[in-house]
């Protein structure tokens, strides 16, 4: 896998949780920053560029983010996304206790 794949896959996984949490935009320095604490570093040119073709990023303004609720995959189905994100939430406790 590619790493600029790994980090958007990262970027989608954590733009699906803030959705079902009911957010709708967040900073370029937020991601930066939760991505440096996962030891994925990446400039903000490079960021922009991969947030550009993820679905879901409605405009970046300002250096915020801003996305569409109805573009998250499985939107329809409130269970499926609290499964989701009980999954993703799984994964993420999993990654840290790893470490």
């Amino acid at each position: 896998m590619r790493y600029n794949d790994l980090i958007g896959y990262t970027i989608i996984d954590m733009l699906a949780v803030m959705t079902a949490e009911g957010t709708t935009s967040i900073s370029l320095e937020t991601i930066q920053q939760t991505l440096a604490s996962n030891n994925m570093d990446v400039d903000t040119q490079t960021l922009t560029q991969l947030l550009d073709n993820i679905p879901i990023v409605n405009t970046i303004k300002d250096n915020v983010v801003f996305f569409n609720k109805n573009d998250v995959p499985g939107e329809d189905n409130p269970e499926k996304d609290d499964n989701k994100v009980s999954a993703l939430a799984k994964k993420q406790i999993d990654k840290e206790m790893s470490k």
